[in-house]
């Protein structure tokens, strides 16, 4: 494949790792990606940086990684990423997600629908690539809740005390990591 999950300097994605963290970075893939013939685009999942629990080492927003990754099938080509949770946070994000459409008076709209182990579904354009909306479907305490692009906001200082807290969906996730889920209209 022609994305690498740690770049070298001079490859797209390296300024996303901050020093040489790259050296030690990189993620794996969990599950096999979804395939759309009419766009020839290979929708890929790919899990989370490392080292895993240990953010500190692996400052950036370590692109490719926790993300859903698009390449043309017939060359191989990076057409794109969605990244989330993005640079220190880790929830056990293996992403589960299938490519799907949905039929409106307009035509079909063909979109990207990922049940994060974050606790979010995330639902992107198939065609750019563009975050469109997400919604927490188990209870989620590691965010205040996403942006307009999807990224996590960081929780307020107001919610951490000396006692801790528990964070939810915890480091298991809240999907499965068992079949695939993929499915192309």
């Amino acid at each position: 494949m022609a994305v690498r999950c740690d770049p070298k300097p001079g490859e797209p994605g390296n300024e996303t790792w901050e020093g040489a963290s790259w050296r030690a970075g990189g993620a794996p893939t969990w599950l096999t990606g979804s395939y759309d013939p009419e766009l020839d685009l290979l929708i890929w999942p790919v899990g989370n940086p490392k080292p895993d629990y240990d953010a500190a080492a692996r400052r950036g927003d370590n692109l490719y990684t926790n993300s859903a990754v698009a390449l043309r099938g017939s060359t191989e080509r990076s057409y794109g990423s969605f990244s989330s949770p993005r640079g220190r946070i880790t929830i056990g994000t293996r992403p589960r997600f299938g490519a799907g459409g949905s039929t409106n008076p307009f035509g079909t709209e063909k979109r990207v629908l990922w049940a994060n182990r974050n606790g979010f579904y995330y639902v992107l354009d198939r065609v750019s690539g563009k975050y469109l909306n997400a919604a927490p479907f188990v209870r989620q305490t590691w965010t205040e809740g996403l942006d307009a692009k999807g990224r996590p906001q960081p929780l307020s200082s107001a919610s951490r005390n000396r006692e801790g807290f528990l964070l939810y969906p915890g480091y298991v996730g809240a999907t499965s990591c068992g079949h695939p889920v993929s499915m192309l209209r």
